[in-house]
């Protein structure tokens, strides 16, 4: 049997997955379930070449002589593509095929009616059709017992599996001299440091960490909170600073590489992540990685069921104000060392190393179908 591919272009969260794991597959030492691994490009032939690995075209999949599963590992959606394409051929003609599903549509369209009073009507095909694709691919993998739950129930889909997201070993490597952030100067000891990274749209629950430090900024004034990253909910929360007279007191990073993450990581005194509904949450596995300070997380986010069935007692939350603010306030006396390494002891559970394994299972299991 020969796994096909597809290699996503983007490189959104979803697409570094898919990124990850086929370098994984590459670089696996025991021998795979496969007898070649071939990919799947949309435009850029080069992407192939680097790995060193053939490419196969739609034409190339119809006529394949071989046995062989499709991998397709980002969402799918309702657009006139190669994607759209080989996921509708393989339900008509009942070709193995996996594919991730990282989000729910519908989840993110109630989000952004109930946030932002607006729509984005691109996923409005999507919201209403994926469900049955979904119902009628052979095999789903998702990436939280949450997110599984949610396609188990309401869409009836049967044939799903939950498999983590992976964390690079760049999180774990110590900073050093050379790898000095520009952000030195903006991080200052004189405050108590709050730091956010990720996505700044509505199921993040930025809004209430925003509302949260203005409540606690009452009796503890010296308090900076970091927001890093970009998003279309950022206007809305940039007026909520304005908003609430706290401007001063939070800013806004923007986008910045994994290195300056790392960087304000090692030097706030907390790392907090408020997800009203996130199907995973890397960043949350990413502090707890390489952060010197507690990471809280809300109970809505995916890793949430992780932490848990791995019977670990980490700082988790529910999402709304008045805890989060109960949560700043029982960490603004100080680090709890023996929180940090257990921190760190969770995160090296879900290494690509261990985290590959799942997906070799995976195709062993369709290669004895």
């Amino acid at each position: 049997m020969d796994l096909l591919y597809f290699y996503p272009e983007k490189n959104d969260a979803p697409a570094k997955v898919g990124k990850s794991i086929i370098e994984e597959l590459i670089n696996y030492k025991d021998p795979l379930p496969v007898d070649k691994i071939k990919l799947i490009i949309n435009k850029n032939e080069n992407e192939a070449k680097q790995y060193n690995l053939e490419s196969v075209t739609l034409l190339d999949i119809l006529n394949y002589p071989n046995n062989y599963v499709i991998h397709i590992p980002i969402s799918p959606n309702l657009m006139p593509n190669k994607k759209f394409l080989l996921h509708i051929y393989s339900i008509i003609k009942q070709k193995p095929l996996i594919i991730h599903y990282h989000g729910d549509f519908r989840k993110h369209i109630k989000m952004q009616l109930k946030y932002r009073h607006r729509l984005d009507y691109l996923t409005i095909p999507s919201a209403i059709f994926a469900p049955y694709l979904l119902k009628y691919t052979c095999q789903i993998v998702t990436h939280s017992y949450s997110l599984n739950d949610i396609i188990k129930k309401k869409y009836r889909v049967k044939n799903s599996i939950v498999i983590p997201n992976g964390i690079d070993n760049f999180w774990f490597y110590p900073l050093n001299d050379c790898n000095l952030s520009e952000l030195n100067h903006i991080v200052t000891d004189d405050n108590f440091k709050i730091f956010f990274h990720g996505r700044l749209a509505p199921e993040k629950g930025i809004d209430l960490l925003i509302k949260a430090v203005s409540k606690f900024l009452k009796d503890k004034p010296k308090t900076v909170l970091y927001i890093a990253g970009e998003g279309e909910y950022k206007k809305g929360l940039i007026k909520l600073c304005e908003k609430l007279k706290i401007k001063d007191h939070v800013i806004f990073l923007g986008n910045l590489n994994r290195l300056d993450i790392k960087f304000i990581l090692k030097n706030v005194d907390l790392a907090i992540y408020p997800s009203r509904f996130d199907t995973f949450c890397l960043a949350v596995m990413e502090a707890f990685a390489c952060s010197n300070c507690p990471v809280c997380f809300s109970k809505n986010a995916g890793i949430y069921d992780f932490v848990v069935a791995d019977g670990y007692q980490l700082k988790s939350f529910e999402p709304n104000v008045d805890d989060i603010v109960e949560i700043l306030n029982s960490q603004y006396t100080g680090t709890d060392e023996n929180l940090v390494t257990m921190q760190k002891k969770f995160a090296e559970r879900y290494t690509w190393n261990h985290i590959i394994e799942k997906y070799v299972n995976l195709y062993e299991s369709h290669s004895i179908q």
